[in-house]
Order: structure tokens, then C-alpha cells, then sequence
């Protein structure tokens, strides 16, 4: 289940307005581990820019987490 998380202060937005940035990519909580899934099997899960800056703002807001153990 994804669920939509608060922005941390210091990791910037994904440029289009989506938390993720791109359909590529889900995120989801199970307890205090985090999952980022990448699905673009048509490329081999190659990345996008919009996928770079989303698993970037991810990783950003585990970070941010004091419940979270960290990256």
C-alpha cells in the first residue's frame, strides 16, 4: 500500500509536482522498513532524470524519519 509522505526540509521536490516524480516508481511503508520499487521493465528498469530525483527524494524522507532506521 504507497502511501503519500510529508516533504523533508532539505530534499527538493521531484520537478513535476508528483512525490514520486514519475509512474516508475512506488514506495511503500512496511514498519520501519521502507520499500522503493522500480518498474519499468520495458527499459530494464533503466532510470529517468524524473526517476532519479524521485528514489532521491524517497531515500530523503526515510532519512528524515525518526521511527525509520535509515538508508
Amino acid at each position: 500500500m504507497a502511501q503519500t509522505l510529508p516533504t523533508p526540509q532539505s530534499t527538493p521536490r521531484p520537478p513535476d509536482g508528483d512525490w514520486l516524480g514519475t509512474p516508475y516508481l512506488s514506495f511503500e511503508r512496511e514498519g520501519p522498513i521502507a520499500v522503493c520499487t522500480i518498474d519499468r521493465p520495458e527499459a530494464r528498469n533503466a532510470m529517468t532524470p524524473a526517476m532519479y530525483f524521485g528514489l532521491r527524494y524517497a531515500v530523503g524522507v526515510v532519512n528524515s524519519d525518526p521511527a525509520s532506521p535509515g538508508c
